[in-house]
């Protein structure tokens, strides 16, 4: 009968032992972070209640500073807590402890008083410990503290399972503290990559006002420049008298140079609509080769370049949805860099091939190329090619070309080979259904 008991309370033994662990490891898997001090706390003292200890704990070792520290500490209602008396333990008072601790092996000392005189025996009976059983923290091959249990009003022999639920619930812990120690590192990566969005949003908001403003007030003097230099030039026009060519000759100076001022003040403003999704967009059904033909023949794209690029069709012309004013962009963007980094060479050339599905326009150089390793940042904003040495632009003539073949759905290539020219190619599908409506 007594042999059926003793089974009988060690299957109830076991199945309270089951039980506290699945219960605690069910806390430390859902517990949030800013709760795990507090569940840490109560499970340290539903184990330390399970086996009877007198006290249970869990230290930390600071191996930067060389101590150890009590963090959490159960005691019962009768025992003195010790934890403020226990915090930055320097390892040369207990060496011996460390250095079990430090090869991941466990410190069971049936009874203090049979430990050899020295400090680790006057620390623990200063504590009134009678027994102790302590396991290490180990996190790969490094021990970051330890867990265990005091008995102090009597001496304690710990059971095998005992001893056990010690070890398991060693490793709750060490897994919870990684788990607290990787959501903090990721909290702090994420603060830290909140704070660069936020300022990379300040100072984009803030070269956006700069661009607006700056567009707004360069565009008034930049129109009253060019209407002075427009009305000398008609006064020249009705007089003779010595000097008037080289008059003539600065007045065109002026004017080409306002013209490439107002080229470059449209791309800055352009981009700063584009940046705050401001640029409208309203396709119409359109004859593209109509449309590009007639802006070849009308527009200036490089001032003091008189080089007209060449314009050859293919294929069989149809009708496409098209934004008037942002097609005429691009190709005054395409055709002035076309021409401002091939000067003195052959003249560009365009080619608009109707293809089944699309529409590709090709716009094709023959000037200093571009290196290899730039072709990948070409459509970043403000980006130039390292070969450009003291050619004017502002790098955002690539950037507005790709942004308006995106809003027609459209896509941008660049093939380019150095000293010897430049394809910038756009491809812009046909919409069907308005091909229907338009026929």
């Amino acid at each position: 009968m007594t042999e059926l008991i003793t089974k009988k309370s060690n299957v109830n033994s076991n199945s309270d032992f089951q039980a506290l662990l699945t219960k605690i490891a069910t806390e430390y898997i859902n517990v949030p972070l800013d709760q795990a001090s507090h569940v840490m706390e109560i499970s340290l003292k539903e184990v330390g209640e399970f086996v009877n200890a007198d006290r249970s704990y869990i230290f930390d070792y600071n191996h930067t500073a060389g101590t150890t520290s009590n963090l959490y500490e159960y005691c019962k209602p009768d025992i003195k807590p010790e934890k403020d008396n226990l915090q930055h333990v320097p390892y040369e008072l207990i060496p011996d402890w460390t250095a079990r601790h430090f090869k991941g092996e466990r410190l069971y000392l049936p009874d203090v008083n049979e430990l050899p005189n020295g400090n680790l025996k006057k620390l623990l009976a200063a504590q009134q410990i009678k027994s102790l059983v302590t396991t290490p923290l180990m996190n790969g091959n490094v021990c970051t503290g330890f867990v265990g249990f005091d008995s102090v009003h009597c001496l304690r022999k710990y059971s095998d399972m005992e001893i056990e639920l010690l070890e398991v619930f060693a490793q709750m812990v060490i897994n919870l503290t990684l788990r607290i120690r990787r959501e903090r590192e990721f909290n702090e990566i994420k603060l830290q990559l909140q704070q660069s969005l936020d300022r990379e949003i300040e100072i984009s908001k803030m070269k956006t006002q700069f661009i607006t403003m700056t567009s707004h007030q360069f565009r008034s003097p930049l129109t009253t420049i060019q209407a002075s230099a427009e009305l000398l030039n008609f006064g020249l026009s009705m007089q003779d008298f010595p000097n008037k060519g080289k008059m003539e000759k600065q007045l065109a100076r002026i004017v080409a140079e306002v013209e490439r001022m107002t080229f470059l003040m449209n791309d800055i403003r352009y981009m700063g609509r584009a940046e705050t999704n401001r640029v409208v967009y309203e396709p119409l059904i359109t004859d593209a080769a109509k449309l590009i033909s007639e802006l070849m023949d009308h527009q200036n794209f490089h001032p003091g370049d008189f080089r007209r690029p060449v314009l050859s069709i293919t294929g069989q012309p149809r009708p496409m949805m098209l934004d008037h004013q942002l097609i005429g962009q691009m190709m005054v963007n395409l055709l002035s860099n076309a021409l401002k980094y091939s000067a003195g060479r052959q003249t560009p050339e365009v080619l608009l091939q109707f293809k089944e599905t699309m529409l590709r326009i090709s716009v094709k150089d023959f000037g200093i190329g571009i290196p290899d390793q730039d072709i990948p940042h070409l459509f970043q904003s403000f980006f130039r090619g390292s070969n450009v040495d003291q050619i004017n632009g502002t790098g955002l003539g690539l950037a507005i070309v790709k942004h308006i073949a995106d809003l027609h759905h459209g896509r941008v290539a660049i093939i380019s080979k150095l000293s010897a020219g430049t394809s910038v190619i756009v491809e812009l599908d046909y919409n069907t259904q308005m091909q229907k409506k338009a026929n």
